[in-house]
C-alpha cells in the first residue's frame, strides 16, 4: 500500500512539475453565419422604403472582448472562458427617427483538449467542449427628441434567451517574457435557437429573427502565467 501511495505522489509531482495556470484577456471579432436576420432586414427595408433615409444593414459581424483561464498539465489542456459580443444595425427615417436593433451575446465556454509545444517559446492548443449562452435582442425606435419607444412600428421587441451548445477552439501562444505571452485564437460556437415555439423571436410580416448563433470569433490578446512549474 505504501508503494502505491508513493507512486501516486511521484506521478502528481511529475505532473505538477510541468503544470501551468494562465489568465488571458483579448479583444474579439466574430461572424455569425446564421442568416435568419436577412429575411427580416429585406422585408423591413422593402415595407418602409418610402420613409427610409438609410436602410437596415447586416447583423453578421460582431465585436467585443473575452477573458480566459487556462490550465495545462503536460499535454492536457483545459479552458474556461467568457466572451462578450455585440452586433447592431440601424435604419434612419426621413423624419429623423431611428429603428435600432441590437444583439448582445455572453458566451461561457468549458473546453478540454491537447497542448503542443512548437518550440521553446511557443505552443498550440486544440480544444472542444460546451458553451452556455445568454443573449439579448432589442428592437426599438429612437425619436429625434431622444425618447425611446419599445412598441412603435410593429417591429419592436425585447427578449433574453439562455441556451447551451457545442464549441471548438484552436489557439496559439507566444512567450515574450518569463510570465507574459501573446496569444491568438479562433473559437467556434454553435447555439440553436430557431424553434420559435420555444425560443423568443422578433417577428415582422411573417419573418422571424431568433437568437441563433453559429459562427467563429477571433481573439487576440495578452496572457499572464499565474503559476508555472517548469
Amino acid at each position: 500500500m505504501k508503494k502505491v501511495l508513493l507512486l501516486i505522489v511521484m506521478a502528481l509531482s511529475v505532473e505538477a512539475a510541468v503544470a501551468q495556470l494562465s489568465l488571458m484577456g483579448s479583444v474579439a471579432g466574430g461572424y455569425n453565419m446564421a442568416n435568419n436576420f436577412g429575411a427580416f432586414k429585406d422585408k423591413y427595408n422593402e415595407a418602409n422604403s418610402e420613409d427610409l433615409k438609410n436602410k437596415l444593414g447586416s447583423m453578421n459581424l460582431c465585436e467585443g472582448y473575452g477573458v480566459e483561464l487556462h490550465y495545462r498539465i503536460m499535454g492536457l489542456s483545459s479552458t474556461v472562458s467568457r466572451t462578450y459580443l455585440h452586433s447592431g444595425t440601424m435604419a434612419k427615417f426621413n423624419n429623423g427617427a431611428k429603428r435600432i436593433i441590437d444583439f448582445n451575446y455572453k458566451f461561457t465556454n468549458a473546453l478540454i483538449g491537447a497542448g503542443f509545444n512548437l518550440g521553446e517559446n511557443s505552443e498550440m492548443r486544440i480544444e472542444v467542449g460546451m458553451v452556455h449562452s445568454v443573449s439579448d435582442l432589442y428592437s426599438y425606435v429612437k425619436y429625434p427628441t431622444g425618447e425611446v419607444d419599445y412598441h412603435a412600428g410593429g417591429a419592436s421587441h425585447q427578449s433574453t434567451h439562455t441556451n447551451i451548445g457545442l464549441a471548438a477552439r484552436i489557439a496559439y501562444m507566444k512567450k515574450i517574457s518569463d510570465r507574459w505571452f501573446l496569444f491568438g485564437s479562433a473559437l467556434y460556437n454553435r447555439i440553436n435557437g430557431d424553434d420559435i415555439e420555444i425560443a423568443p423571436s422578433l417577428e415582422y410580416m411573417e419573418t422571424h429573427v431568433t437568437h441563433t448563433y453559429s459562427g467563429v470569433s477571433i481573439h487576440v490578446g495578452l496572457g499572464y502565467n499565474i503559476l508555472t512549474f517548469d
